[in-house]
C-alpha cells in the first residue's frame, strides 16, 4: 500500500497501479481498472483511458484513501489501495517528543495527581521527592554487624 504527506496547495499528482499474479510478478488486469476515492473533499481522482494511472487533485486537509479495483475473467476480485494524507499550510510533519521528570522536577505539564491539565491558580504542585536511601538496619542484641 502506497502512502504520501502533501500540503493542500501541490499541484495535480499522478499515480499508477501495478497489478500483481500469486506469484508476485507483474500482469495485466482482464478489464479496465476503476478507481475511486473515499473522501472527494480531500481528493478526487480522474483515471486514465486504460485504468491504469490517474490523476489526484488535492482538496481540502485530511486523509483519504485511494483505491483501484478490478475483476479477473474468473470473477476474482482484485483491491489496491494508497492513502493521501492532506497537511495544512506549511506543516510537512512533526514530532512528538516524550521525557520522563528526573528527581525533584515538575514537568510543566504534571501535576502529581495522574491528570495532565496544570495546576489551578493559588495550587501547589506536588513535586516528585528524591528517593530516599535505604535505612541500615541494626543488628538485634547479640548479633554481629553486617559487614
Amino acid at each position: 500500500m502506497g502512502m504520501i504527506s502533501v500540503q493542500d496547495d501541490v499541484a495535480p499528482l499522478q499515480a499508477k497501479v501495478t497489478l500483481l499474479d500469486a506469484e508476485g510478478n507483474v500482469t495485466t488486469a482482464d478489464d479496465t481498472p476503476q478507481w475511486s476515492s473515499d473522501d472527494e473533499a480531500v481528493a478526487t481522482v480522474e483515471a486514465s483511458e486504460d485504468g491504469l494511472s490517474a490523476t489526484i487533485t488535492i482538496g481540502a486537509p485530511g486523509a483519504a484513501i485511494i483505491s483501484v479495483d478490478t475483476t479477473n475473467e474468473d470473477g476474482s476480485q482484485v483491491h489496491s489501495q494508497g492513502t493521501i494524507t492532506v497537511l495544512p499550510g506549511d506543516a510537512v510533519s512533526g514530532d512528538v517528543d516524550f521525557e520522563a521528570a528526573t528527581e525533584g522536577e515538575q514537568l510543566p505539564s504534571d501535576t502529581g495527581d495522574g491528570t495532565e491539565a496544570p495546576p489551578a491558580e493559588g495550587e501547589t504542585p506536588v513535586e516528585i521527592p528524591p528517593e530516599e536511601a535505604p535505612a541500615e538496619e541494626t543488628p538485634a542484641e547479640g548479633e554481629a554487624p553486617a559487614e
